[in-house]
């Protein structure tokens, strides 16, 4: 089962896209000499980049796919302007440890323990942007993995 917030990238395209713009207007304004450049003094191209950089340093990266349709699990998350800063994981479901979510205040965040060449990782990915909905129907199949790994015996797979 996918499960992914896909739906609202246009939606954060946009709202940086007319940050963007104000920001450019308001400098624009404020190196006029006319009675418009006293009111506008250009803060905006300072304040709007300053709350993107906090909204996803405190949030996460806010798109988020999760994959389990197939015997290796494919998580992954990027930013909605582009994939080049993203995060993806491929690992076999044999190989998981553990699964949490982090569901406290306005942070959300999952995290996958994995064994990998003989070695325990962990990983978390932000899921803040994911709908209540999404979020109990990502525990629901977290659930479903962990609960199909501990029933199956055998080993990891140390890929």
């Amino acid at each position: 089962m996918s499960i992914h917030n896909q739906n609202i990238k246009n939606a954060l395209r946009a709202v940086i896209g007319i940050m963007v713009v104000v920001a450019v207007i308001d400098v624009i304004i404020a190196n006029t000499s006319g009675s418009l450049g006293a009111f506008f003094k250009g803060y905006s191209a300072i304040i709007f980049p300053v709350m993107v950089v906090a909204t996803y340093a405190y949030l996460g990266i806010p798109i988020f796919n999760f994959d389990s349709d197939s015997e290796v699990l494919h998580i992954q998350s990027h930013f909605a302007l582009g994939r080049l800063f993203g995060k993806e994981l491929y690992v076999p479901k044999a190989n998981i440890v553990s699964f949490s979510i982090d569901r406290k205040r306005i942070r959300k965040r999952l995290t996958i323990r994995y064994i990998k060449n003989g070695h325990e990782f962990s990983e978390k990915f932000g899921i803040s942007l994911l709908g209540n909905k999404k979020i109990e129907e990502l525990a629901r199949q977290v659930e479903l993995i962990q609960s199909t790994k501990d029933t199956q015996s055998g080993t990891h797979l140390f890929i």
